[in-house]
């Protein structure tokens, strides 16, 4: 028999693992199919509205200005990782639930 199949390994210094660069590929494609900013500014938008708060207080809240805000939200900016944690310490929900729609 041949073989079929060859897995490629990759060194990580991030992490210091081993890890298959097919099963890296993989989960690189995964994440792809959560969409873009516009989903990630419309869970935004829902948790915002969900609470019942205006932009300028959420805005206020969150220590993100109202017009880095409002563009979060219509999907024209996505967040950095600073304004994801804020967020979500904000609304108290996991990053996994701004970014993908889903709880870790």
């Amino acid at each position: 028999q041949s073989l079929k199949y060859v897995i490629w390994y990759q060194y990580d210094m991030r992490c210091m693992e081993v890890l298959p660069c097919a099963v890296r590929e993989a989960l690189v494609t995964a994440a792809g199919r959560y969409g873009d900013g516009r989903d990630v500014g419309a869970r935004l938008q829902m948790l915002r509205q969900g609470e019942h708060l205006s932009l300028e207080a959420a805005a206020a809240g969150t220590k993100i200005d109202a017009q880095r805000l409002q563009a979060l939200e219509n999907g024209s900016q996505t967040p950095d990782c600073g304004e994801l944690l804020r967020l979500s310490a904000y609304y108290d929900v996991t990053c996994d639930r701004i970014l993908k729609g889903v709880s870790a």
